[in-house]
């Protein structure tokens, strides 16, 4: 009897126990999508990208992306708005995304040669993956027309088994006459200008399901016949053939809209505007809450960026040549100055000595490494839980934040130590060959151009031009206005003056006492907060951890007592 009384205490001390841990830690990785397939953009992985995508009934454009990318985060409303743009010819091209931010992916961005992103590829509805897809610049003013184009060239060389598809290619001046005559009152769009090249294929590409719409394009016309003024120009020809009538040379975006109105097609979609450029609403102003001033160095953020960059940054490529190699040996290197728990500067140590053996390495072969050297005594936690570095919504902040706190940390750490000089350089070109954002690689490697004459001498210097340059991002970021900033954390210049009131020369004015900054950054950075037991969807939440704690251990205590009472 006593022993099934005991059995059974065991049973719920073990019940209790997943609850009661749950309640101390809850750490969240973050994986964010950036689109709703609901919205028309289907999310694809490499699960099931094959399937989808090769040898398919649609073209596809995809778009490749790092969900911690700022210029990705951005560039994700443009692209949706394409795909609602095109939905009129949504029976020719699909349109669908790939986040190389889930490591289940990187076979599929690797496969593709994803190095930046975001990454636009165009596959053709064949596509058997032998050849390559075709790489569609991302500028709001070329996507559609870089599209169209593509379209165009795929119907040009397989015209004669696409039968359902409308004519993407220009109408020639000998085609005129026996074309009209078997569509009576064809609409035609004449452009002149090279630049106007886009207009025809994508008028012709919106009026794809107008049953009674035959629209072609001419570029090179006889102007005897087709007598008009301006370009690009919407003409309708007669019945016979014998004459044609101006619709309208002004509003090219509405030449799809008086097509559709004299053949009666209704629609609720938007028209692709066919002069290529894509349309942005002005997005509303958030409401700006009071600014969450970040109180420290977490080590949290500091973990979860360094599996980032191991995993997910470097790891990205293919293959590491002898230079791309080169520069992520300093970079680990100067990792060790960051003030890491001592398993973590263990198993970058174990890392650095493991891959002074090579000068040129698979990145399979070295995540291989990164995998071998985890054990009890040497490891980086893997998962993304961002502590003070998480943003009022899961798109903001991020690893971006954290990857300045470790920057900072580093030239901190390596003060007395090394050359900080040297580990600014290994930071700059860390960020410009593996920092996936292609913007932001670009704009940093634009902040940093002066680096080796205005870092200065000495390590103070060093750790002061670091400063400067986050700054001067900084400052760019609150000016930007597609600048995706989070409103509850404002680009200010740091530190702010709730943080170090006597750091600044005057309290109106961002002007700084540089030698106080100095021994601020140096406290700032210099001292990691330890939060492992004490995250809650990436919030510091200790309190509300402790009084759970409480509850829990008082509960448990008491249904042990009552056990042992009637024993």
């Amino acid at each position: 009897m006593e022993d099934r009384r005991i059995f059974s205490l065991l049973n719920i001390i073990l019940f209790c126990m997943p609850a009661l841990n749950a309640r101390i830690h809850h750490p969240v990785t973050v994986d964010t999508v950036l689109f709703d397939p609901k919205k028309g953009v289907e999310i694809l992985e490499a699960s099931n990208f094959t399937e989808v995508v090769f040898n398919s009934k649609f073209n596809r454009v995809v778009v490749f992306y790092q969900a911690t990318c700022g210029t990705c985060k951005k560039f994700a409303p443009v692209f949706q708005k394409l795909s609602d743009y095109c939905k009129e010819w949504d029976q020719l091209v699909k349109f669908s995304s790939v986040a190389c931010s889930n490591i289940k992916n990187k076979p599929i961005c690797q496969r593709f040669g994803i190095v930046r992103v975001p990454t636009l590829l165009f596959f053709h509805k064949d596509f058997s993956g032998k050849e390559k897809p075709i790489d569609i610049q991302s500028g709001k003013d070329v996507m559609l027309g870089n599209i169209a184009r593509s379209l165009a060239n795929y119907y040009q060389r397989k015209q004669d088994s696409l039968s359902d598809w409308p004519n993407l290619l220009p109408l020639k001046n000998d085609e005129f006459r026996n074309e009209c005559k078997k569509h009576p009152k064809m609409f035609i769009i004449i452009t002149n200008d090279q630049s106007e090249k886009r207009v025809g294929p994508l008028a012709v590409l919106n009026s794809v399901k107008m049953k009674n719409a035959h629209v072609r394009w001419m570029h090179d016309y006889d102007a005897q016949f087709l007598k008009f003024e301006n370009h690009p120009s919407l003409l309708q020809t007669n019945t016979d053939c014998t004459e044609t009538t101006l619709l309208s040379s002004k509003q090219r975006n509405d030449f799809n809209k008086l097509i559709a109105d004299k053949v009666d097609y209704k629609t609720d979609n938007l028209f692709a505007p066919i002069d290529g450029k894509i349309i942005m609403e002005p997005s509303k102003k958030p409401v700006i809450g009071k600014p969450i001033i970040p109180n420290g160095l977490h080590e949290q953020d500091l973990e979860s960026s360094l599996y980032h960059t191991l995993w997910q940054e470097i790891s990205r490529l293919k293959h590491l040549n002898a230079s791309s190699l080169n520069i992520a040996k300093r970079y680990i290197k100067s990792l060790m100055y960051v003030p890491y728990r001592k398993q973590v500067l263990k198993f970058l140590g174990e890392i650095d000595s493991e891959l002074s053996e090579y000068s040129t390495i698979s990145t399979d072969h070295f995540t291989q490494i990164l995998e071998k050297n985890l054990h009890s005594k040497s490891y980086v936690p893997k998962r993304i839980v961002w502590a003070g570095c998480s943003g009022s919504k899961p798109e903001f902040r991020g690893y971006p934040c954290s990857l300045w706190m470790t920057f900072h940390a580093m030239t901190i750490g390596g003060l007395n130590k090394t050359d900080v000089a040297q580990i600014v350089r290994n930071i700059r070109d860390y960020v410009v060959n593996f920092f996936s954002c292609t913007k932001c690689a670009q704009n940093f490697e634009k902040e940093t151009a002066d680096l080796d004459k205005s870092i200065g001498k000495t390590d103070k210097d060093a750790v002061l031009y670091l400063w400067r340059i986050h700054n001067h991002v900084n400052e760019r970021l609150s000016k930007e206005k597609d600048s995706l900033v989070d409103p509850r954390h404002p680009k200010l210049q740091f530190p702010g003056k709730t943080l170090c009131k006597e750091c600044r020369i005057d309290d109106n004015a961002d002007t700084f006492k540089e030698d106080v900054v100095f021994n601020f950054l140096q406290d700032f950075y210099g001292e990691v907060i330890s939060n492992r037991a004490s995250i809650n969807y990436g919030k510091a939440t200790n309190n509300k951890a402790s009084f759970n704690t409480a509850w829990f251990t008082n509960i448990l205590g008491v249904i042990v007592l009552l056990f042992l009472t009637n024993l």
